[in-house]
């Protein structure tokens, strides 16, 4: 397989820096209660899209899988990537995924974008314990 450096898209991009893919943001999220991870009163589904709203994505879709007798698999397609979520409620865990090309803010860094959204979600899940991955694509 053959590798390309990626075309630059603004003028102030030098021949020599590459443009990135986005970012992926891995969560272990280890709750204090079940609620999250049982999506009770469909309360992961509201902070999937509360998330997509206040960050200025785009949703295009979604599905959802509730698996028998518990736990629950959702994903969201965005313009800019995708948001997936899968649930271990004998566990208290949720397995969140959010990956996006979008560009943050004027003058905010990727890492500040994803430290927010990170903070967002800590705000409204009880958490216990998170364990926080960060991935810059391609």
């Amino acid at each position: 397989m053959e590798l390309r450096q990626p075309v630059c898209q603004t003028e102030e991009c030098s021949s020599s820096q590459t443009v990135s893919k986005g970012f992926h943001i891995v969560l272990d999220i280890y709750c204090q209660s079940p609620r999250y991870p049982n999506n009770k009163d469909s309360c992961l589904e509201k902070l999937v899209e509360e998330i997509i709203e206040r960050f200025s994505f785009t949703c295009k879709g979604s599905l959802k899988y509730e698996f028998s007798p518990c736990g629950v698999t959702l994903l969201y397609l965005l313009t800019e990537s995708h948001v997936s979520v899968h649930t271990w409620p004998e566990d208290n865990f949720i397995a969140m995924d959010i990956y996006t090309c979008k560009s943050p803010p004027c003058r905010e860094s990727i890492l500040s974008f994803a430290d927010k959204i990170v903070a967002f979600i800590e705000d409204k899940v009880d958490v216990l314990y998170m364990r926080i991955s960060f991935i810059k694509r391609g």
